[in-house]
């Protein structure tokens, strides 16, 4: 899926929808999403690190006033970064991440706002969550 992800991107110059992700790793739209849920599971973009070998989210905490100032640099990049690649995620994807780690609603919560069924958050999560990682890899 990665490189499927890696060759839409420079066949077109922006990150690809799920179909035409689907279509370039030759499964199906359900493949797609099982094997992206399954991914999410495994890895979870080790949302404990953001990238496989990034910083932790509690780095995102505000900086102890004790922090160097190359690392307080260093976080201020990071999150720009990733604001910038969540502005890059289709619009239910970036609306899933914003409810889930801005606004801390559950999967269940975030279904009701959007009047979708849970499962199709978690689909939508898991994708955004490798769509983010695969942009944070990109930006780095």
């Amino acid at each position: 899926i990665q490189k499927a992800y890696e060759q839409c991107v420079a066949a077109t110059g922006s990150p690809p929808g799920d179909e035409e992700l689907a279509e370039r790793a030759g499964m199906t739209l359900a493949q797609l999403h099982r094997t992206m849920q399954g991914a999410r599971n495994q890895q979870f973009l080790s949302i404990h690190g953001l990238t496989e070998d990034g910083p932790a989210l509690p780095s995102f905490l505000p900086a102890d006033r004790g922090e160097p100032p190359e690392e307080q640099l260093e976080r201020k990049e990071l999150v720009e970064e990733l604001a910038r690649a969540i502005q890059q995620l289709p619009e239910k994807e970036r609306l899933v991440i914003v409810l889930y780690y801005d606004r801390d609603l559950t999967m269940k919560e975030s279904a009701g706002v959007l009047d979708i069924t849970e499962s199709r958050v978690s689909q939508l999560h898991a994708s955004a969550v490798f769509r983010l990682s695969m942009l944070l890899r990109e930006l780095r």
